[in-house]
């Protein structure tokens, strides 16, 4: 122990100028982090402090992974473990004492403050830090695991600055292919399973942190290397068959229940959007309007994934992987009139040849099914407010101080669960009163439908944001339109309504008899 502290020391002595640019760059953010969930004021004249704050928050947080990034590979290659005629080899240092003063050295300069700057803004923010304890560890696993354990593994397997620089660089790129090929994936119809996110970060954690551990006992770089390229081949793998049907299976079991899907009446609303951009053209978007029964007073159901084959009368088909869905969320006894219709993908020779005749839909959905929480319904309250399980909100003024048009919410460390806010609209502003039959209902879905792991934002407040539903009212003025906000006057109900996560589940539906209908085109879409 006596080593490692003198490890430690030697490191803090030497690096002492690195370790000051750290720790001024995370206190500049922690001075400018409380303007990225502060509203602005409408009322101030020029460039405000919070304007001056949001340009160092955006500054400081590219600027901080930086310094760590500097002080990690300074601090390890102060000892070098590529080769064998580094000085300090003659030393009596155990490796792993080693080890563990450069493991306290990033504890000491990067994690402890960084918890700091954590517990600090939310106390800022009015939340308790130790309340929410087990959240913040997972965004500093998360921190650990994406960006410190990187960074030591790659000052670890390289000899000087430059090139672990270099190799950074190199890495990065990857990443952003990766990326890219998961976009696409996920656009082209890829499912991502809820919890992969925890599956990737165990990796990063257990293979990444081997690696470091393999150089530090045995000086073998490129045997380290190897494990670290493995380490990004399983993470690329993890992603890549997360919508394998064994995968999904695991998540959605097949389980009985009394739910009802089946193929509805034509939607209000039509599903929007085209998959030209993807595939090369190679699948085209269809809709089918659904109508979902048998669902628990107090349920809601959520269409996570599907998987689609269409087969036609002349014995054609067609088979899909899993493609993901962004919505609909059905809530028991909502009117489903104003649903969405389902959008689907369908290869594009396929619908070409049996658009026009009626086709059999056989359709496996990935459902999370989720039951209503403790509501929280309020009067509409003039400055800051808690809603016990979600957050802090405070509603946003207009620029003429007619009233509020929208609400400013945040939450401790991560998205609250999938909430409905509901409001009451004015036509006409606060001060003139609030009429019981000019009001109009506005809604909005906020938050996350699963917990994942925390992100691995500097700020551990998170803004939730929701646009409300009916915030404007058209007029129609001779051959002209006119746009008018509406306003949310204190004193007006607002109900929030959360919904936890009962099971995940795999569902069968077929529809015969289905006509394939293309998809709406986006608002301002020339298709």
């Amino acid at each position: 122990m006596n080593q490692v502290g003198h490890i430690f020391a030697k490191d803090a002595r030497h690096l002492r100028w690195e370790i000051g640019i750290s720790l001024v760059l995370t206190a500049a953010y922690l001075w400018a982090a409380p303007s990225e969930w502060r509203p602005n004021p409408y009322d101030h004249p020029g460039l405000s402090i919070n304007d001056v704050q949001k340009l160092v928050a955006g500054i400081a947080s590219l600027l901080v992974p930086v310094s760590w990034w500097l002080l990690i590979t300074r601090a390890v290659q102060d000892e070098n473990l590529v080769g064998d005629q580094q000085w300090w080899v003659t030393k009596p240092y155990e490796w792993g004492n080693l080890l563990g003063g450069k493991l306290l050295f990033l504890a000491a300069f990067i994690l402890v403050p960084i918890f700091v700057v954590k517990c600090i803004l939310l106390a800022q923010g009015g939340f308790s830090p130790f309340a929410s304890l087990p959240a913040l560890a997972a965004s500093l696993a998360v921190l650990l695991a994406f960006a410190w354990l990187p960074l030591m593994a790659v000052a670890s397997v390289t000899s000087t600055f430059a090139r672990a620089t270099l190799t950074l660089l190199g890495l990065v790129v990857v990443l952003l292919i990766a990326g890219a090929v998961v976009g696409f994936l996920v656009a082209l119809g890829g499912f991502v399973v809820p919890w992969i996110g925890y599956l990737v970060v165990a990796i990063l954690l257990g293979i990444g942190g081997a690696a470091i551990v393999l150089q530090y006992r045995w000086r073998m770089a490129w045997t380290a290397r190897i494990v670290m390229i493995a380490t990004l081949l399983l993470v690329a793998a993890a992603l890549g068959l997360s919508g394998n049907p064994l995968f999904v299976a695991l998540t959605d079991p097949r389980t009985s229940t009394p739910l009802q899907i089946e193929q509805g009446p034509p939607a209000q609303i039509h599903a929007t959007g085209s998959f030209a951009q993807f595939a090369g053209n190679a699948r085209i978007g269809v809709s089918v309007p659904l109508h979902v029964s048998g669902m628990a007073d107090g349920t809601a159901i959520n269409f996570d994934g599907v998987r689609v084959t269409v087969e036609a009368p002349d014995g054609r088909h067609w088979s899909s992987g899993w493609q993901s869905i962004w919505g609909p969320m059905v809530l028991a006894g909502a009117d489903q009139s104003t649903l969405p219709e389902l959008p689907l993908q369908v290869g594009k020779d396929f619908y070409n040849a049996e658009q026009a005749q009626p086709v059999t839909l056989h359709l496996r959905f990935a459902l999370t099914e989720l039951h209503v929480g403790q509501v929280t319904q309020l009067a509409m309250p003039s400055n800051e407010f808690a809603v016990p399980g979600f957050g802090i909100c405070a509603p946003v003024a207009h620029d003429d101080l007619g009233g509020f048009h929208n609400l400013s919410c945040r939450a401790p460390v991560r998205q609250p669960v999938r909430t409905l806010v509901r409001v009451q609209w004015s036509d006409e502003p606060c001060n003139a009163g609030v009429s019981a039959g000019g009001t109009i209902e506005g809604e909005a879905w906020a938050g996350e439908l699963s917990s994942s792991p925390a992100g691995f934002a500097l700020n551990s407040i998170e803004g939730v944001n929701f646009p409300l539903s009916n915030s404007d009212r058209t007029e129609n003025v001779g051959n002209t339109s006119r746009s008018h906000p509406r306003y949310l006057c204190p004193g007006s109900p607002v109900t929030f309504t959360p919904y936890r996560i009962v099971r995940r589940l795999e569902y069968d539906a077929t529809f015969t008899d289905y006509r394939m209908q293309t998809m709406a085109p986006p608002t301002g879409s020339r298709e």
